[in-house]
């Protein structure tokens, strides 16, 4: 099944999961620079945006962080680290940066607080691990730092070992390793909960193919050449990669549907609406053309869409988290443990509590991570939810579940 164009991936795909409904709430996106909406009047220009908003966010939406500076978005601040080094992550869901740091002798990984500003070194480098931002990505539900540690090579179309590192995000800990052959520099991503790596070809040359890593298991699996962009969408578990065609797959590489894609596309997601964002380049038109298409991200069904001269193939979607998934208690004695997943870089976390289902009898308020435990529980029957929130919302509570303490 083929499309003829970047929205082909997604009505191919449509085909195969089948229909569904549109989303209702507001989400914003920005392209070239500028607000668009997103919901209401999908593509109306909405008018400039800060370019700070473009640059990787961390604290659940509230720093902006780029290169050796970090603007707090709430207040307005900013700030640039005097230290040699640049930032190498940021973590979108607690205040945080991580910044490789040099000195004269020694160069490592920092962990930098964002509201007070202390630092600490998670990792010393080695002499020929030259980390660059391009080299480093952040699993910020799993808390983990996975570190391309080869060096750089000259020749971009010959495959290369890439032995990666994954560290602990906060003591710095060796959890995993792996080893990928791949091109020099890779397209590559890992889900927020950092159990899979892909790893793929490099943009602008002859694609090779694209690898999955089980972190937990180091089982490898491969898919047929892929190139940039390869895009996550942590809603709906897709992957969508690129090859001499697009193709959406499961986190294990099942393909689930496959159409052309133009030269230039960006794609993004809101996990609260369940939109999926496709911006595509149109350069060999009678007028160079932009094009937003807005689709239901589970079933790919076309929702809206608009054009205007001009090329980017750039966009940033700015939304509130999605249901935490995988809900799920431990009861031991009066003792309740509770562990999701967190969708949508979620800052922090409502628990609402009912003794009926639909019911909420006590609400309590919880921070970043994807686990709290409470001890001394009453007796009896509960029906609990979880809703997540960040700098852009509220966002909508998971599926509910019932927990029985003895």
């Amino acid at each position: 099944m083929r499309g003829s164009s970047g929205v082909g991936v997604a009505l191919c795909v449509g085909v195969l999961l089948g229909g569904g409904s549109a989303a209702v709430a507001q989400d914003t996106v920005i392209v070239s620079g500028r607000f668009l909406s997103g919901v209401r009047d999908p593509g109306a220009d909405l008018g400039p945006a800060p370019v700070e908003l473009t640059w990787p966010l961390a604290g659940g939406g509230r720093f902006a962080a780029l290169g050796n500076q970090v603007v707090d978005l709430h207040t307005g601040q900013r700030h640039t680290f005097s230290a040699p080094g640049t930032i190498i992550a940021v973590d979108a869901v607690r205040p945080r940066v991580f910044f490789r740091h040099t000195a004269p002798h020694q160069a490592g990984i920092a962990e930098i607080d964002l509201r007070t500003g202390a630092s600490r070194t998670l990792r010393v480098l080695g002499a020929d691990e030259a980390l660059s931002p391009d080299q480093v990505r952040y699993a910020a539900d799993g808390d983990r730092l996975f570190l391309d540690l080869s060096p750089a090579v000259s020749s971009p179309l010959t495959p290369v070992p890439h032995p990666v590192a994954v560290i602990d995000g906060t003591s710095g800990a060796l959890i995993a390793s792996f080893t990928v052959s791949a091109p020099s520099p890779v397209a590559w991503l890992v889900t927020p909960e950092g159990d899979r790596a892909y790893v793929g070809g490099v943009s602008g040359f002859a694609p090779g193919p694209l690898t999955m890593v089980n972190v937990a298991t180091g089982a490898q699996a491969t898919f047929a050449p892929a190139n940039r962009p390869l895009f996550w969408d942590e809603l709906n578990e897709h992957l969508i990669a690129r090859g001499g065609d697009g193709f959406v797959l499961t986190r294990d590489l099942v393909p689930l549907g496959q159409a052309a894609l133009p030269v230039c596309v960006a794609l993004g997601t809101s996990p609260h609406t369940g939109r999926l964002y496709v911006v595509e380049a149109l350069p060999y038109t009678a007028q160079d053309v932009t094009r937003l298409t807005v689709l239901d991200s589970r079933t790919f069904a076309g929702l809206a869409g608009r054009s205007w001269p001009g090329l980017a193939c750039n966009v940033t979607v700015l939304s509130a988290p999605g249901p935490p998934r995988d809900l799920r208690a431990t009861v031991s004695g009066h003792d309740v443990s509770l562990d999701w997943v967190n969708v949508g870089a979620a800052a922090g976390f409502v628990l609402e509590a009912g003794i009926a289902p639909g019911r909420t009898d006590l609400r309590v308020f919880l921070g970043p991570e994807s686990h709290t435990a409470f001890t001394s529980v009453p007796s009896g029957t509960y029906y609990l939810r979880l809703r997540g929130g960040n700098a852009f919302g509220g966002g909508r509570p998971s599926v509910e579940i019932r927990v029985v303490v003895p």
